[in-house]
């Protein structure tokens, strides 16, 4: 370790086969001697993969620099009500809209938001007003047939006016069962690509794909994966466009060719936006940068706690004690720590030599 430097420690835990917990162990480099200092002002517990270097962050507001440790939704919906003909209001960011097909094709079933896909090529479109004009939604999709005859789209909508007038990252599945993640603009109705990715994913009905869709300022970047496995790192499609600047609602997008019920849903939220309002006024801590959005889509709490020179204990985690853990540093060259597996341990710290 150098010192006064940030030194980051990320461990990815497997349980053994019958075992629910998981042991990590972030080593400390060196060995360091009991008489050094270990201060670790961020621990953070979350989904392995995906990108660790979101948080904690440093902004610049008003002439303060700030440590931004988590980020909270401005709207969120688990679907756990039963409506018909509507989607009734999400659990966080007011009442849902419909437009599209017939209304007894919005539905929600307790576990699900639905669009009933009755007539091809018309899309159903479900939003939530925003705020801010940049964003950052993520979504749990399914669909419960594969496609026959023609393929089936499914898309997350951004900075939308309404239905002709939108981005979106529109997840393609056809009949081969290929994905295909492309983001797009509708401008006064007349839709066009702006990027493409073809994804490793092969489509099965009934499982659901988590689309997560970004638009910070005029950069535009999605990335789709099985909502069970990890969130990859990095970007598929990106591409820069500046037709639609306002800010729009955000939602879910779906179309057919031929007969499909799709379900919008997620093991948490079915449709998620994270973001920091009026980020563009934002500096970052060195007074230079642009401050961008960045966002945590996830319900594992980022814990701060203070470790010198001895021990910390009892990190206890929201959703339903996900974690259960202790923590020591100092004169010791590991720390441990056990949660379920399938999640990554990072360590935000300072250390400094005696």
């Amino acid at each position: 370790m150098v010192k006064n430097e940030w030194t980051y420690f990320e461990v990815t835990a497997t349980a053994p086969v019958g075992a629910t917990p998981a042991n990590a162990a972030p080593a400390v480099p060196d060995f360091p001697p009991s008489t050094d200092v270990l201060w670790a002002t961020h621990v953070m517990i979350r989904p392995a993969g995906g990108s660790p270097e979101e948080f904690p962050l440093d902004v610049r507001t008003g002439g303060e620099v700030m440590r931004v440790i988590g980020l909270s939704s401005w709207a969120s919906d688990a679907f756990t009500r039963s409506v018909t003909d509507g989607w009734g209001s999400a659990g966080i960011g007011g009442a849902w809209t419909n437009a599209g097909g017939a209304g007894s094709d919005h539905d929600v079933t307790g576990t699900a938001g639905t669009h009933t896909l009755t007539s091809a090529d018309v899309a159903r479109l479900s939003t939530l007003a925003a705020s801010t004009a940049d964003f950052e939604v993520q979504a749990d999709v399914a669909t419960g047939a594969l496609a026959t005859g023609g393929p089936q789209y499914v898309s997350v909508v951004g900075r939308a006016a309404d239905g002709n007038d939108l981005y979106m990252a529109r997840l393609a599945i056809s009949t081969a069962q290929v994905m295909t993640l492309t983001l797009r603009k509708r401008v006064a109705g007349v839709e066009t690509r702006l990027g493409t990715y073809t994804t490793t994913l092969t489509h099965t009905a009934h499982t659901f794909y988590r689309l997560r869709f970004q638009g910070d300022g005029t950069a535009l970047k999605a990335r789709a994966w099985t909502a069970s496995g990890t969130d990859p790192v990095g970007w598929q499609p990106e591409a820069t466009e500046s037709d639609l600047a306002a800010a729009g609602i955000v939602g879910c997008r779906s179309m057919r060719g031929t007969f499909d019920n799709w379900r919008f849903s997620a093991p948490v939220t079915a449709a998620e936006t994270r973001l920091i309002a009026g980020s563009g006024e934002i500096q970052g801590a060195s007074g230079s940068e642009r401050f961008p959005v960045r966002a945590r889509l996830t319900t594992v709490s980022v814990f701060e706690v203070d470790l010198i020179g001895g021990a910390y204990n009892n990190i206890t985690g929201d959703s339903g004690g996900l974690i259960d853990a202790a923590t020591s540093f100092g004169g010791s060259s590991t720390g441990s720590t056990a949660w379920a597996s399938g999640f990554a341990l990072r360590l935000h710290g300072h250390y400094q030599a005696a």
